[in-house]
Order: structure tokens, then sequence, then C-alpha cells
């Protein structure tokens, strides 16, 4: 699923991951918190929580966050983080509202339950005893207990994202999703294979409304909310609530839009950090569920087949990620657990029935709640003295040759993130893994191989071969033990099918509607050496399906999440492909879009699509509840009006421009001009895309002043505005030039050790060798002179095209850059390192 549309994302969220920034409202946390009388005895937990989610705010990713943590029944401390709404200078309270995202699952499961404690259903029973209109084109649906729905083992494909997640409601979500599964099939035999999955948790809640003849979000408040006194609980934001923490993009102060979570039974439901603690005591009484159905409730249900070795780390209750966190479990202490994510907000639940303790973290914005959750409870364990501090140190097996069976797993394996190709290095030593990039397969890793039969990564996480029914998979483990998950599959299905029709086409969004966030363009290709199957791009990885026809795929992975099937059909005279709600058209036939050019949504309401034929800063007119997506000549989300205060943006040429609207709206596209001085001037381009990044600052009046220095201070600024990395992050490094005056200027040497330390704290590596150094540097006289350290940096940004000459064969290193330079070399640094 894609992420917040912001410039180049991928390469931002991976830099904010990785670095720092400083935002207004979160510079420091503790500063603008709401807080809870706090019990005395927990300072050491409230002061890890406190540090952990100041790590995650210092990203400059999420905008805000709550933590609980509740013992014996009572809230011991509870605390808000940052601003839920910036304009207004609002704070989070404990009692703000923020999407729980998938711990909505366990409120689902306990609903069934409730109606299995009162004889109206039975977890055990098929689907159709209870939905008679539930139906697939895959015979074996009629085998789908209640049961498998709430434990993984349903073998529905995934996830139905189509209006999912929308900036208004779709109350038909439910009704729509299983249209749609009408005419799908499973992933794996039904019982068998616990695969993460988002549309068990949609079924089920259809099960609930039909059962029990009221709504979803009825039955939640008057069987669960009240009962438990979740005051500040419900599915979607409470209607008129303002205290609801809103996500914000980089340092704007514009909300991004209100998010919906149609997919309620699977994660709509809206909450605070105490309420969702609170709901964890469901399992101390009898309240809500009798003990049989707690037991039920709380004991691991996870398919047979899960893992084709071992035991399982997702170790799945019903609705619950974990019944025994392994991290916990190896300290002796059962933790059950529920993470939840949606595109906007991010969760951790952790209750430990036997230790009566309960811990919730919410974050509004991107961030990594359970590194948060994990840090407080370990603090909270010890500081109550249920555990001891774990020991850091580790002793990994020694290093032995790899056996030549091994060979048989060599091959091309896919996962979450793409296609990758594993082969046995040379000296039998490690494992060398490669990932495709469009043009061939590129090495990413080598993986140590170790006298225990696994290979092991740096940090101590180590991977496994075994074997299924169906095929060969690699395992990952946290540790030594036999705890692990499928992490990659073997294709095995190498055979010769025509895929002509899909080959080299890039596919354009033909019903994307006005109000969903799910928004996607991706390009399907062929790789020759891997015949049989159709890669599916969507900008950053290659995605295998595998082929059943020349104009159909099939799911053929038994372990992976969210798979899908595409299939041409023929509407109406054209050729369209379908996936799970979603039609897309062939791009190969758009118009080329020029300035006033204006795209019209035709009688039968579809998308309307073009391509822009020139790079340029446009402004579009958005009819009133009309919607313009820019996709990037690369396939990224570049502008989504729906997610902007502005309707200006810069497009690519070679962008594609998608106007959404209903029969007869009008879209017109125009140059626009943000800065008067850079007309015709050679960094325009460069100007206006990080300009409209809100990446770039003019000087006032709308001028730039591209020939004019750049400061030092300014250039600073530029950086980490752009990538995140504040002159802190630097500072580690030893860079000499973060002590500008107020007006000086930045020499061009300044910009190359700067623009090389920013890439090395992104991770990216430079991997030159010491006759590729020597061979760019000789190509200009004037770096003859300089240290080897900087000669090292500046090879590196002219191999990458990042820093240019001016004349004559010089680098010009002891100039003052222009600012219309510094545009221009940082935004083909970004590029780069994307």
């Amino acid at each position: 699923m894609k992420k917040l549309p912001i410039f180049l994302v991928k390469l931002i969220v991976l830099v904010f991951f990785l670095t720092c920034i400083q935002l207004p409202g979160v510079t420091n946390p503790s500063a603008y918190a709401v807080t809870t009388d706090m019990a005395q005895g927990y300072e050491a937990s409230i002061k890890a929580a406190r540090e952990a989610v100041a790590k995650e705010l210092s990203t400059g990713i999420p905008s805000s966050a709550t933590v609980a943590i509740m013992v014996d029944g009572k809230i011991v401390y509870a605390e808000g983080f940052g601003l839920r709404d910036r304009a207004k200078n609002l704070q989070v309270e404990t009692d703000t509202q923020f999407n729980i995202g998938s711990i909505s699952k366990i409120f689902t499961a306990a609903s069934v339950l409730i109606l299995e404690q009162e004889g109206k259903l039975s977890l055990d029973k098929p689907v159709t005893d209870y939905i008679p209109n539930f139906t697939m084109n895959d015979t074996r649906y009629k085998d789908i207990t209640i049961r498998m729905l709430l434990n993984h083992t349903s073998g529905f494909p995934g996830s139905n994202f189509k209006d999912g997640f929308t900036a208004v409601k779709n109350r038909n979500y439910v009704e729509e999703t299983l249209e749609r599964l009408k005419i799908s099939n499973l992933v794996n035999d039904p019982g068998k294979i616990s695969i993460y999955c988002n549309d068990g948790f949609t079924i089920a809640e259809a099960v609930i409304e039909h059962v029990s003849g009221m709504s979803f979000p009825d039955f939640l408040e008057k069987r669960i909310f009240n009962k438990m006194g979740l005051d500040n609980t419900s599915a979607y934001f409470k209607d008129g609530n303002q205290n609801i923490a809103r996500v914000y993009e980089k340092d704007s102060i514009a909300p991004l839009p209100v998010e919906y979570v149609n997919i309620l039974g699977s994660g709509g439901i809206s909450s605070t950090a105490i309420d969702i603690c609170q709901y964890g005591e469901i399992l101390q009484s009898e309240t809500i569920l009798n003990p049989a159905m707690i037991e039920e409730y709380t004991k691991v249900q996870y398919g047979p087949e899960t893992v084709p070795a071992g035991k399982p780390i997702f170790n799945a209750g019903l609705g619950w990620d974990y019944v025994q966190v392994h991290k916990f479990k190896n300290q002796a202490v059962d933790v059950l657990a529920k993470n939840g994510g949606t595109l906007q907000y991010f969760s951790q639940l952790y209750v430990l029935p036997k230790e009566h303790i309960n811990v919730a973290v919410i974050f509004a914005g991107n961030a990594n709640p359970t590194a948060v959750a994990n840090a407080i409870l370990q603090a909270l364990l010890e500081e109550k003295g249920i555990v001891k501090k774990p020991s850091s140190d580790t002793l990994l097996p020694l290093d032995a040759k790899i056996p030549d069976n091994f060979k048989g797993y060599e091959g091309f394996y896919t996962s979450d993130n793409g296609i990758m190709k594993v082969e046995i290095s040379s000296d039998k030593n490690g494992m060398t893994l490669s990932t495709y990039d469009g043009k061939g397969f590129k090495p990413a890793g080598v993986l140590t191989y170790k006298e225990n039969g696994r290979f092991y990564r740096p940090d101590g996480i180590n991977y496994s071969f075994a074997e299924h029914a169906e095929g060969k998979v690699m395992m990952i483990h946290l540790d030594s033990s036999n705890a692990g998950s499928v992490s990659y599959e073997k294709l095995n299905n190498l055979s010769d099918i025509d895929a002509s029709a899909f080959s080299g086409k890039v596919w354009v969004p033909r019903n994307m509607g006005q109000y969903d966030f799910f928004t996607m363009m991706f390009q399907t290709e062929t790789i020759p050496e891997i015949p049989g199957y159709l890669f599916v791009n969507g900008g950053a990885t290659y995605i295998p399906l595998a082929l059943k026809s020349p104009t159909g795929t099939r799911m053929s992975f038994n372990y992976l999440r969210d798979q899908f099937e595409v299939l041409l059909q023929n509407i109406e005279g054209e050729t369209l492909l379908y996936n799970y709600g979603h039609y897309y058209s062939d791009a190969s036939k758009l118009p080329i879009i020029a300035e006033g050019d204006i795209l019209q949504i035709d009688s039968n309401g579809q998308n309307k699509a073009g391509k822009m034929g020139s790079g340029d800063l446009v402004r579009f007119s958005i009819p009133e509840g009309g919607r313009i997506v820019v996709f990037s000549p690369e396939l990224n989300l570049a502008y989504d009006s729906l997610m902007s205060d502005s309707p200006e943006t810069y497009v690519e040429k070679g962008a594609y421009i998608l106007a959404v609207g209903k029969s007869g709206n009008t879209f017109k596209i125009t140059n626009s001009e943000r800065f008067k001085d850079i007309t015709g001037h050679w960094a325009k381009d460069s100007i206006n895309q990080l300009a409209s990044a809100n990446i770039l600052k003019g000087t006032g009046n709308n001028l730039y002043q591209p020939d004019k220095n750049m400061t030092g201070l300014d250039f600073l600024i530029l950086i980490q505005r752009a990538t995140g990395i504040t002159p802190d992050n630097l500072s580690a490094s030893g860079e000499e030039t973060l002590s500008f005056k107020a007006e000086q200027p930045i020499t061009r040497t300044q910009a190359i050790s700067v623009l090389a330390d920013v890439m090395a704290l992104t991770g990216f590596e430079a991997n030159l060798t010491t006759e590729e150094e020597v061979s760019l540097i000789k190509g200009f006289s004037d770096l003859e002179g300089i240290d080897q350290e900087l000669k090292s940096k500046a090879a590196l940004l002219i191999k990458l095209g990042i820093f240019q000459g001016r004349s004559n064969k010089l680098l010009a290193p002891g100039d003052t850059m222009s600012r219309g330079e510094a545009a221009a070399t940082v935004l083909r640094m970004l590029k780069s390192i994307q």
C-alpha cells in the first residue's frame, strides 16, 4: 500500500528513519505533552517512554503520539505528545482520538465470541451458514469457518484496498468486498496456513451484522464500548469530534484529510491509549466474556502448516498477532500483542494477563510503535523486578563451509519486497542476494554461513532453508531458536506462456475514486530468464505473478500476504486490466498534454489521463469534488490534490496526470510561475521541483535570485528540508563547514563535503574502486591539489552526476556556489539516493 504522497516519498521516508529533523511542535515533545497524574515507583518506565517517543518524533515523520501504562487495572502513566492541530496550536491530550488500525481486529474477535457464548453462532461452522450470499470462484470457500476468519487461515488473498481508506465514510465497503470475492480465488486450503489477512475480518464483520441484526458500529458501542467504559472509543472518529490527532506532512500547518478506515472490522476503530489499555482488562473479568471464551480468546490458534519447519514467530490467536511475543517469552513472560497500521496512524498494544499489565502506544504519522512499546515494557518489567536486564552479549556460531546439497536452493525467490536471486558464493562461505532493478540483478548483500546450518546477517538475524509440499522457502529467525517465519518463496512456475499482452505495458487507473487514498500506477513486464511469470513494478519493487494464460495470472505462493490476480478484459472495445475491484487502462494510448490543455471526464464517469509533454511548474483548475493525481515517469506518486492545499506543483516531462471527477467535469492545465526571475534560467526545473515540494524557499517578492551566492546557512537549511539531516547529524562526521557566519557563502569544496557526508548518513554506499577515483579526478585538472578525503568525496559526486564541472575541465572547487547550482545539485543528490 502506498504511504503518504510526498515528494520522492520512498527516499524521504528512508532518510527520515535514518536521520533526524526538528519541526514545530515536536522539538521538545514533553514540553508539549499533556499528562495524567503519574504513580510513584514508575520513574524508569516513564523515562523510557518519553525517550522512545521523542526518538520517533524527532524524525519529523510522525506528527504526534500518545502512550499509556496500566498496572492492576489502574492507569499509572499516560501522556500525549505533540500538537493535534498545528494551526490552532492545540496539544494532544490523553483523550485525543487516534485511529488504531488493526488493533480493531481484537474487538471484532471479541464480538464474535460474545455471539458464540450466547449460542448464536459456532466458531467451527462454515461462514456460509451465516451469510447466504457469500460465494467465491473457488469452491473451497465452503470450507471456511468462522474461526478461520479470525486466526488468518481462511485462505483469502488478503485485502480489498479499493475505497478502504478514504476521506469520506463508505458504509458499502463490506457488500463491495463480498461482491468482489465472488470472482476471486483462495491462496491456500482453508485452515492450513496463517497468513495475515484483512478480508477475513471484513467477512467477520458481515457475520456479526447478520447474526446480531445490528450494525457493526452499534454492536461495538452497546456490547463492548459502553460496558467497558471506553468513552473515547468509536467506529470511525466520533461524529463532530474536534479532539482528534491530525496528521501533517513534514512541517506543514495544513493537515492531511481526515482518514476514514472503512475496513471497520479489520482496522476502523478510533480510540486513545488509555482506552485500549482499559480494553485489555477484558481478560480480567467476566464483564464481556465468560472464562471459557477468555481461554478461547487467548490461546494459540495458528494453522498447522504456518511454517514448514520449527515454530512460527507469528503465533496468532483470535485477532491477536501474537499470544506469546518472542522477545518476552525468552524472559519467561507471556505477552499478548496486537499491532495496527493505517495509511496515517500506527499503534501497538501489549497485554500481560498474569502480571496484570497493559501498555499502549499510538502515533499520528508513520513511526515504529512496537519499538516504543518494547522499550516501555522492558523498563517496566525490570522496574517491578519481574525480569532482569537481558544480556546483550550474543555469541554467533562459527563460520563454516556450505555443503554441496545447498546448491539446490539457488534460484529466484520472492517476498513482500519483490524478486530476489539467491546464489551460493564460489568460496562456499556465504550466500549472495541480488535484487532486480529493471535491467538486471544487482548484488544487495551477502549472508555468512555458520556451523548450525544457517546464513547470518551481521546483526544476528539469520535465515534457513526449508521445503514444503509445493516448493522451497527461506525462513527468517530472530535468534538461534527454531522460531521463525517464511520470508522468501522460491519461484517454481517456470513454464513458457506467451506474456506479450502484458509485457512492457504501463497501466493507469480507470476507476479511482474521488476520495480513495489508495493510489497506484504500475508496469507489467517479463524477465527472460524467469519464464512463466509476469512482473508488476509499482515504482520500486518487482512482484512476480504466475501466468495461467496469456491474459491472466494466478496466485502461486503459499506464504505471502496480500496476493492478487490480474486479468485482461475487453470492455466496450477497450482492453482493461482488472485487479480486485480496480480497473486500469493502457497508458501507451494516452494523449500528450501541453500548456492550456483540458482533461474532461467522459459520460461514463471514468478517470481521464494524459502524459506531460514537457516539465514545468503547472497549476490545475479543479472543479468542486474533483481531484488531480500526478505520477512521476518512474510511477511514484508525485502529487495528489486530495492531500495538498495547493493546486500548483512541478510536473516532470513524461509524468502521468490523472483527472478524477464526475461526468462532464473539466480540468485545465496551465503553466505557473512561482519565481519571476528564473524564466529561461538553466536551473529553472530544479528550482521549481524543490519549491513545489516545499523544500526550497525564495528570497522574497517572488524572487529566487539563482545567480546570487548561496550562503552556508541557507545550504544547510536546504539540505535539512530535503533529507531531514540536521547540522547536528553532520557534526558527528567532523564536518568543518557547520559554523557559517550569517551571510557567509558556501564554496563548491564545502558543498562537495557536505553532500558526500549527507549521502553517507543516508546509508548510500559509494562502491568506488581506487582506480575509478583516480580516473574521475584526472578529468579535472584543478582537483590535484586537494586532500585525498575530499578527492574521494568529489569522485563519488562526479560519478553520480551530482556535481558537474564549469568549463575547460575545471570543477572550480574554490569558487562560491550559486543558488541555482545549489538547487540543481541537491535535486540530483535526492534522485541518486532514491
